[in-house]
């Protein structure tokens, strides 16, 4: 069974848990064998939800209830100690912008193949745009701000955590004042931008006269809502933006949901969207044979199989 994204967040949590477990080992406020007895514990968990039956409602009032419910049962104590080492918003944070990393590797897979597809029969050049854009959003968010403003662990060792995250950066670039709550809102919005405009690419693609694949209107009604749905999201987290409350975690839950909920609506139309490229055997002999597409597509190509190697390397060095 494959996790769905509340299932992934979960595993990125466990990863988070233990790389604030390891640097709390290094630091000396944990024991080698503490360390174990925790780790232990968060691959049992991460095993859970990488088979559905474990994940987190970011929405909820407690979204880490039912990991911090299972550890605090088998570690006890220990798992307290866990849990008081960062803040709720340090922690959602970061389980947040891991699966982010893993959900644009993802996309940016899928308008690979898409654009692959598309060479066939036009030149896709939104869609190579889109391409770009989701590649740099990546390398902007390929970071960690400072801790939070409210953090626990002033003395802790914080960018030795941002290193076991597999961050490139310590500090997010975008940000003058890294602090997380200084990144909460634009952050959101920056992400929001480019998923909104691949949907308007792929609808624009699909109802061209000159495109010679026609589509039946259920599929194009589907792509219309759920690219409203995105842009809706994305207004949702402009108006909160200019709006924030007091409450930096009420404001993180739900600019969560709206960034969880347009990665889940778009890579689902991105796949359908692929499906029926694929079913199609059309070419357009026409089209010129581009060395230069084929090197960029190649680029972007090898860009993705490195991150998801990193990714897969971040998870493995933690949960093994």
């Amino acid at each position: 069974m494959t996790p769905n994204l509340e299932s992934k967040l979960a595993i990125c949590d466990c990863i988070a848990n233990c790389a604030y477990s390891l640097m709390l080992k290094k630091v000396g406020l944990l024991t080698d064998e503490e360390f174990a007895l925790v780790k232990e514990g968060l691959k049992e968990l991460s095993l859970l939800a990488s088979h559905g039956h474990l994940s987190i409602q970011i929405q909820e009032a407690n979204p880490f209830k039912p990991i911090d419910s299972y550890l605090k049962e088998k570690l006890n104590s220990l798992a307290i100690k866990l849990e008081s080492s960062h803040t709720p918003l340090e922690r959602g944070f970061i389980a947040i912008r891991l699966l982010w990393r893993e959900c644009l590797i993802d996309l940016i897979t899928s308008l690979i193949e898409i654009i692959k597809h598309l060479c066939r029969i036009t030149v896709p050049i939104y869609l190579l745009k889109d391409t770009a854009s989701l590649k740099d959003f990546y390398q902007s968010i390929d970071s960690l701000p400072e801790k939070s403003m409210e953090s626990l662990t002033a003395g802790l060792d914080w960018p030795l955590t941002a290193a076991l995250f597999g961050f490139s950066h310590q500090r997010d670039p975008m940000m003058e004042n890294s602090h997380i709550e200084d990144c909460l809102g634009h952050i959101e919005a920056e992400l929001l931008f480019p998923l909104v405009q691949i949907m308007n690419d792929i609808l624009k693609i699909c109802t061209t006269s000159s495109f010679s694949i026609k589509f039946d209107a259920e599929f194009l009604d589907s792509l219309s809502t759920d690219g409203e749905i995105i842009a809706s999201c994305l207004f949702d987290a402009l108006n909160l933006n200019s709006k924030k409350n007091e409450n930096s975690f009420t404001n993180f839950q739900i600019l969560g949901f709206l960034t969880l909920t347009s990665f889940d609506i778009i890579q689902n139309s991105l796949d359908k969207f692929l499906k029926k490229l694929s079913s199609q055997t059309g070419i357009n002999k026409n089209l010129p044979d581009s060395a230069a597409l084929r090197k960029r597509l190649n680029t972007y190509a090898k860009w993705q199989k490195d991150k998801r190697r990193e990714w897969e390397r971040v998870k493995n060095a933690l949960l093994a």
